[in-house]
């Protein structure tokens, strides 16, 4: 049942991201998100932390969100320009089908980085947990109409905090 359910969850995603290419062209404002979708460019702001390494790495980046919905289904697309290319540096898809979420990382050249299937959502928070026998990975998502927020967490089998990323992405006021 589960492999169903992962199935629809990303069909569903490739669908909206078709639409959403079309009917953000229609100049939608995310405020008023019903049913279609908009894009957005946020300003994004990143803290890294590594076990491995001293101290915390902090970036600044604009990412393209392109936001859609469809009855019970919404996506999400971030586009991220991290190195400032014309060609996004990564695309981070969650999709979200009432309690159930999934969440895909890509590099720039469309490669898939990581996979997320098994999320619960629940308002507009939407949170993974990944254990397994080298630790577990948590990942918190918080969803505005004008701040998004990004948490990663990884932690050894022992607890220990591995690795820890912290974005926010955030829109002006007014105009789209």
């Amino acid at each position: 049942m589960r492999f169903y359910k992962t199935v629809f969850l990303f069909i569903g995603v490739l669908l909206t991201s078709a639409c959403a290419t079309s009917s953000s062209e229609n100049g939608a404002d995310s405020s008023s998100l019903k049913d279609g979708a908009v894009t957005r460019i946020y300003k994004a702001y990143t803290l890294n932390f590594n076990g491995a390494g001293p101290g915390i790495v902090e970036q600044e980046f604009n990412s393209k969100v392109e936001i859609s919905a469809r009855s019970q289904m919404r996506s999400y697309r971030f586009s991220n320009f991290i190195s400032g290319r014309k060609e996004p540096d990564v695309v981070v898809v969650l999709a979200i089908s009432g309690r159930v979420a999934g969440l895909a990382i890509y590099d720039a050249s469309g490669d898939k980085l990581a996979e997320y299937t098994r999320g619960r959502a629940r308002n507009d928070s939407v949170f993974f947990k990944v254990a397994s026998k080298k630790g577990v990975v948590r990942i918190k998502w918080f969803l505005g109409n004008r701040t998004i927020i990004s948490a990663f967490e990884s932690y050894d089998n022992k607890g220990q905090l591995g690795a820890s990323e912290m974005t926010f992405y955030k829109t002006s006021f007014g105009g789209g």
